[in-house]
């Protein structure tokens, strides 16, 4: 329950931040020409093509099914709404959702954890 808690929300500022890094600009004018960010639905729609450049078809598909679709699971708008019960969280799309953020922020630290990432965890921690 808790990692649904703690990475869901990640999802969507991750992606804006990797467009970002690729120079892309992840932002929108309003009405009253305010600068926002874009939400996961308006990067899914308005920069989809970035998106499946960095990541591949197959993934983007796979985060607008599980966090985004009409009709699917939209585990980042029940979370962001507070209508994700606790229940929900124990349901398949749930756990493979928490699979997926693992996939795609912790595998590829993997190969430099015991150089880079274990010796600052360690170093902050003290």
């Amino acid at each position: 329950m808790s990692a649904c808690h703690l990475l869901f929300p990640q999802l969507e500022n991750s992606l804006r931040h990797v467009l970002s890094d690729s120079g892309i600009d992840t932002s929108k004018l309003d009405e009253e020409m305010l600068q926002e960010d874009r939400s996961l639905s308006g990067l899914l729609s308005n920069r989809r093509e970035q998106l499946e450049s960095v990541f591949g078809i197959d993934l983007i598909y796979t985060i607008d099914l599980l966090f985004n679709l009409k009709g699917s699971p939209c585990l980042r708008h029940e979370l962001a709404h507070g209508k994700l019960a606790s229940g929900t969280c124990y349901l398949h799309s749930s756990i493979y959702a928490c699979w997926l953020m693992y996939y795609l922020v912790c595998l590829p630290l993997q190969r430099f954890w015991s150089t880079h990432v274990a010796p600052q965890l360690e170093r902050i921690s003290l």
